[in-house]
């Protein structure tokens, strides 16, 4: 593999992992915004951002698999 080639790979790498730590964090954000609201959301306004988040924090998760899955078979090779 040249040198500019290996690179690219190290950096597509790089950027790989980026976004699996930008998607993670976004997961710990909704999570955190769920739990801030408990168990028992008191007003339709809360009701309303749990089920949102919980939508997004699905969405997050089925991306942040499908990267890590891309990131572990760009790693074999």
């Amino acid at each position: 593999m040249s040198d500019a080639n290996k690179r690219l790979s190290e950096d597509a790498r790089r950027n790989a992992k980026a976004d699996i730590s930008d998607i993670e964090a976004d997961v710990a954000y909704f999570d955190a915004r769920i739990t801030m609201i408990g168990n028992d959301p008191e007003t339709p306004y809360q009701k309303a951002q749990i089920k949102t988040y919980r939508i997004l924090e699905k969405l997050l998760q089925d991306s942040l698999e499908k990267k890590r899955k891309e990131f572990s078979s760009d790693s074999k090779k």
